[in-house]
């Protein structure tokens, strides 16, 4: 949750701040990597929608608004549900509500990986 924070409060260090000519920046990990139970690597965050929202994907608007060019998908679980399986949340959220737009590569990626 702190590594979400510090880019929220201090948009400098946002990807924007980082990028350069032949850079592609790389938001890491969506969603919710931070709040994992007890603060264990590739473990389960749980949380309701409005503090996921809130807490937790500020830094992914910025950094898409800002123009990152990649999104890497968390190891974490969100209530229960493998992120790299979370439907709603790849697809119907960082592809169609935040309008995030992939390669055809990285579709084929997430395609594998998020059963699209």
């Amino acid at each position: 949750m702190l590594k979400n924070f510090l880019s929220y409060a201090y948009p400098y260090t946002s990807a924007y701040g980082f990028c350069r000519d032949k850079v592609a920046a790389c938001a890491k990990h969506y969603v919710g990597d931070g709040g994992t139970h007890n603060g264990i690597n590739e473990n389960n965050t749980i949380i309701d929608e409005h503090g996921l929202l809130s807490i937790h994907m500020p830094p992914y608007y910025d950094s898409i608004i800002k123009g990152v060019a990649t999104v890497m998908v968390s190891y974490s679980s969100l209530n229960g549900v493998k992120m790299h399986a979370n439907h709603h949340l790849i697809t119907g959220y960082l592809k169609s509500k935040l309008h995030f737009r992939v390669s055809n590569n990285l579709q084929l990626y997430l395609h594998y990986f998020a059963v699209i």
